[in-house]
C-alpha cells in the first residue's frame, strides 16, 4: 500500500483507466504472482471528503484502505448495487476494526 500525492493519482488515474480527474484509490492485482499487487491511496482526497462530509479524516482514509483491499480479492464497484455492496461490506470491516460504530 502506497500513500501518493493528488497528482500523482490524477496522472495514474488517466493512464491506467482513461479516467479524467482524480480517484481516491486505485488497486491493482498481478495475476502472475500471487498475493502480488499494489494500492495507491490519496489522502489529500480523504481529507477533503472527510472535511467536506463532517467525517474524521482518520476514519476516511482508513476507509480508503478498507476499499483498496476490497477491490484488491475482487470486489468492484463499478454499478450501483456493487456499490451499495462494498459500501456495507467496508462499514462491517471497519466497524470489526473499531473504526467505526
Amino acid at each position: 500500500m502506497t500513500f501518493i500525492d493528488y497528482q500523482t493519482m490524477r496522472r495514474l488515474n488517466w493512464r491506467f483507466l482513461r479516467h479524467r480527474g482524480v480517484t481516491d484509490v486505485l488497486t491493482f492485482r498481478y495475476s502472475h504472482e500471487p498475493l502480488s499487487g499494489e494500492i495507491l491511496i490519496a489522502p489529500a482526497c480523504a481529507k477533503r471528503y472527510a472535511r467536506r462530509h463532517g467525517l474524521g479524516y482518520q476514519e476516511e482514509l482508513a476507509r480508503y484502505v478498507v476499499h483498496g483491499l476490497l477491490h484488491w480479492v475482487g470486489h468492484d464497484d463499478a454499478t450501483p448495487l456493487q456499490q451499495r455492496r462494498m459500501r456495507a461490506l467496508e462499514d462491517q470491516l471497519l466497524a470489526c476494526c473499531g473504526v467505526r460504530s
